[in-house]
């Protein structure tokens, strides 16, 4: 871990909670802000660091010993985590819980104290089961996404419009292609 400012610009910090995969590494790095530093019974240098996303909602970062990340956590302070696995589970109550477990490649720095970023306009929830949920209610399979990742209201497209705007190539292509044959 560094002590100074990290090379990653806030602009690019955009991956979120509600992004965590399930039984996968992150996909981007992610900012968390340090809420709670609790050492564990197992041993002294593998904490369980109570964090936010940019957008305030809060989860927990697991590092094991045997991965010798050496961090001086700070409460308030902003750190950007890169090549943690996620962990995605729903409870008996039916809350989705998130965390992340370091790796042997798990990587922190410090990117700043007095930082104020601004929340993520984030439209998806990753569910237990690996579905994303859209805010609508819709799972992963009933949304149709455009380039961007905004959802497209399909209801009133017809399915020839959808499949002209498809890639030759594309996954939609091959499944087509399976029931032509």
């Amino acid at each position: 871990m560094s002590d100074e400012t990290s090379d990653f610009e806030l602009a690019e910090l955009d991956y979120v909670r509600a992004a965590i995969p399930d039984g996968l590494r992150l996909e981007s790095p992610i900012l968390v802000r340090a809420n709670e530093v609790q050492q564990t019974p197992l041993s002294d240098n593998a904490p369980v660091v109570k964090v936010s996303d940019r957008n305030q909602n809060p989860f927990d970062i697991n590092i094991w010993d045997m991965h010798e990340v050496a961090v001086n956590w700070k409460v308030g302070h902003w750190y950007v985590v890169t090549e943690a696995r996620g962990h995605v589970w729903k409870t008996e109550s039916g809350d989705v819980k998130h965390r992340l477990t370091s790796t042997a490649d798990f990587t922190v720095d410090w990117f700043g104290q007095d930082i104020d970023p601004a929340p993520v306009d984030n439209q998806f929830e990753r569910l237990s089961d690996g579905s994303i949920e859209h805010n609508s209610g819709k799972k992963s399979g009933e949304i149709e996404c455009d380039s961007e990742g905004q959802s497209i209201d399909t209801n009133s497209r017809d399915a020839e419009e959808i499949l002209e705007e498809t890639e030759e190539g594309s996954v939609t292509d091959e499944i087509i292609n399976d029931f032509e044959l």
